[in-house]
């Protein structure tokens, strides 16, 4: 093998590299990409309740139409999320790429019994997509009486420091 063939062989090995490498970046470009995760928030008011922030990691936009909770994986009974506490998202919402939506859910509902058991939080986009995060061991079983707990906790540390 001489020089020429072996840059030519070089080249080809370069070009077939880049070519697969731009194959798998264009399928993975248009895949819808959420991160789910649920949170504790505090509110102004003295108040603990718990929320869901919906991420759009992907490169296209997406609308969510759907959030709440599950008690189990297949779970055909889901707790949603129907409208904001804080009133500061709407749903359907459109979410661009690389934006965040935080849906909270009203304090007086955490005491609902079917809120009792929650296991998973989720997201379900217009055209179907169901992303579903489960929630970590402390949120498991019945987070109620774990954030009732929490605020008064809150309340009695705010009361000492005056």
């Amino acid at each position: 093998m001489d020089l020429i063939q072996g840059v030519t062989l070089g080249i080809a090995v370069i070009g077939a590299t880049l070519g697969v490498f731009n194959a798998y970046w264009m399928v993975r470009k248009d895949v819808v990409r959420l991160r789910v995760l649920s949170r504790v928030m505090f509110i102004s008011t003295g108040q603990v309740t718990v929320c869901i922030e919906v991420i759009n990691t992907g490169y296209i936009p997406v609308t969510i139409t759907e959030v709440g909770y599950t008690s189990s994986r297949f779970a055909k009974q889901k707790s949603v999320i129907t409208n904001d506490f804080l009133r500061q998202t709407q749903l359907p919402c459109r979410l661009e790429p690389r934006a965040i939506i935080t849906v909270t859910v009203e304090p007086t509902s955490l005491d609902d019994p079917a809120m009792s058991h929650l296991a998973y939080c989720h997201a379900k986009t217009a055209c179907g997509i169901l992303i579903r995060k489960r929630l970590s061991r402390s949120w498991r079983g019945d987070a109620a009486k774990r954030l009732r707990e929490v605020e008064r906790t809150i309340q009695q540390m705010s009361a000492e420091r005056r």
